[in-house]
């Protein structure tokens, strides 16, 4: 197991310890441009539009899980224009561009799992994973960007999107892009979201787990608030929560928490509809994949994700859901929690490329399409992640349309 500190397993369990910001990036390498990657003749065929799906998964009282996929259209008024203007870190080696340098290149490289014949069919993005990961290998590690470090399209494009790295950014990197949105402690955000109801919460009409929320009206959080500051169990009525977890929402509807897209994907309309996640210390979700790639944005509070490479598919032998079969739940569902494992998954996490990341309020995280990932709360938290359409995978689109690669 790989973690951005030497943790041990009872460290990991304790939410007062923090990992320190150590942060992963894989070395600079040379590529087709974006136009050409996008016109690439055959991706369409490759890579089918993915159907809307719910996870057809129970949502327990202690995971939040259950992503849904769909492709809503998005409000183009709400589209952030990128910005021309030559951005610091153009041009800069990953030694000057990460605060925890020598910690990524000390780090180990991802190993591949030998190819084997497996029981289940094996996701459809797999064999492109380890075709680029083979030819280019990745390091066992998460880094971040120096704060300081204004961060282009371009650069990340290059540095960590097309290689399939992950990779935590502070909001303060995409200034330079145009990106304002705001980290608020949980003071502020009841400031801004009042609501003095003393008694427990109770389930809201507009919190429906893993639903999807069109209305343009404010969605009201205040009582979620108050529920995630009483660290609260969650209260489920049906498909009602206490709070909003996993819930995708029109744009218009989060406007007083000025939540904006990343400004690193070069078609802005390729982003799915924005899902609110909030949490308390009880919950966590549980060890998976989903299909596309991912911006977590922490708003609140702090998210311990535990990750794991998509070339270690063959040995989370993961079982998959929906149309497509895009939502793939390790077997190993808590793999930082050796009470609730069996010896089978004990055994099965000495071989995952595991590393472990603290995400806090103002940073995000890029996990890359397929990327294995466990989340835990250190308490209240309120996130917004932005997944990707459908197809719209750099890393595979080059494994597919460069030879070179």
């Amino acid at each position: 197991a790989v973690s951005n500190r030497l943790a041990t397993d009872a460290e990991l369990k304790d939410p007062r310890i923090e990992l320190e910001e150590l942060g992963l990036s894989s070395p600079v390498r040379e590529s087709m441009s974006l136009g050409a990657i996008q016109n690439a003749q055959g991706f369409s065929e490759a890579y089918p539009q993915y159907q809307n799906k719910e996870a057809e998964e129970p949502e327990s009282e202690e995971d939040e899980e259950g992503e849904i996929e769909n492709e809503e259209e998005t409000n183009p008024a709400a589209e952030i224009e990128v910005t021309s203007k030559p951005p610091s870190s153009e041009g800069l080696r990953l030694e000057e561009l990460l605060v925890d340098f020598k910690e990524y290149n000390d780090a180990p490289f991802v190993t591949i799992p030998e190819k084997r014949i497996m029981s289940k069919k094996a996701w459809w993005a797999l064999k492109n994973y380890e075709k680029a990961y083979s030819t280019h290998p990745i390091k066992a590690y998460v880094p971040r960007v120096k704060p300081s470090m204004q961060l282009s399209l371009e650069e990340f494009h290059e540095k960590f999107r097309k290689p399939g790295h992950p990779v935590i950014m502070s909001f303060e990197n995409l200034r330079s892009l145009g990106f304002k949105t705001q980290s608020y402690t949980l003071s502020e955000l009841k400031q801004m979201f009042p609501f003095n109801n003393e008694t427990p919460s109770k389930v809201q009409k507009e919190f429906v787990a893993n639903g999807i929320r069109k209305d343009d009206e404010e969605l009201d959080l205040g009582p979620a608030l108050v529920a995630i500051e009483r660290d609260e169990t969650l209260a489920k009525e049906g498909k009602l929560r206490n709070f909003p977890r996993n819930l995708k929402v029109n744009q218009n509807a989060i406007s007083k928490l000025g939540i904006e897209k990343p400004p690193l994907v070069q078609n802005m309309q390729q982003f799915q509809l924005p899902t609110v996640w909030m949490g308390t210390s009880s919950s966590d979700t549980r060890f998976h994949h989903d299909c596309c790639d991912n911006f977590v944005m922490m708003i609140t509070g702090t998210k311990r994700f535990t990750l794991a490479p998509t070339s270690d598919w063959r040995t989370l032998k993961p079982t998959c859901v929906g149309s497509k079969s895009n939502l793939c739940w390790a077997n190993v569902p808590h793999p930082n929690a050796p009470d609730r494992q069996t010896a089978a998954h004990k055994k099965t996490m000495t071989k995952v490329n595991k590393i472990v990341v603290d995400v806090k309020p103002g940073e995000i995280l890029y996990m890359p399409a397929g990327w294995f990932h466990h989340i835990e709360n250190l308490g209240p938290t309120v996130m917004v992640n932005w997944w990707t359409k459908s197809g719209e995978t750099i890393a595979l689109k080059k494994a597919l349309t460069d030879p070179t690669y």
